[in-house]
C-alpha cells in the first residue's frame, strides 16, 4: 500500500548507513469513530458520522453545521415512547420528503454537496 495514505514502516539503520526494513503494516490505520448522542435541533457534523437522538421530547432537526464536502452522516431516532426526530427541507437540509424517525432503527443518511446536506439514503420501518 501507499505509505502516504497512513500506516507504519519500521526501519533499522545499520552501522554502515544502510537501512533494513523490519516491519510494515498491511494497510493504513483506520480510527474508529464513536457514535454521537445528541438532543439539539442543530447537529455539528464534525463530531462524528452516526448521530443518535437521546432527547426526552420530539425534536425537529433544523440545520447541520460544519462537515466537509462529500462527507456522509446518518441520523437515527430513539426508542423513547412518543418521541420522534423529524427532518424536512429546512436550513441547509434537503430531503426527498419529510422524514419522521420513530425508533432507534430509523435513520436518514445525508451527504454534504455544495454546502447542502442532501438525502442519500433512508430506512424508516414504520
Amino acid at each position: 500500500f501507499d505509505l502516504k495514505s497512513g500506516g507504519t514502516l519500521t526501519l533499522f539503520v545499520n552501522a554502515d548507513g544502510t537501512v533494513k526494513e523490519l516491519s510494515r503494516t498491511a494497510a493504513p490505520e483506520s480510527a474508529a469513530v464513536p457514535d454521537v448522542t445528541f438532543d439539539e435541533a442543530v447537529i455539528d457534523a464534525n463530531e462524528g458520522v452516526v448521530f443518535k437522538y437521546v432527547g426526552a421530547a420530539t425534536k425537529a432537526i433544523t440545520g447541520i453545521v460544519n462537515g466537509v464536502e462529500g462527507k456522509s452522516i446518518k441520523i437515527y431516532g430513539t426508542d423513547t415512547a412518543s418521541v420522534d426526530v423529524t427532518l424536512s427541507d429546512t436550513g441547509n437540509i434537503n430531503v426527498a420528503s419529510a422524514a419522521t424517525l420513530g425508533d432507534s432503527n430509523d435513520y436518514v443518511q445525508l451527504t454534504l454537496v455544495d454546502g447542502v446536506w442532501i438525502e442519500t439514503g433512508r430506512s424508516i420501518t414504520a
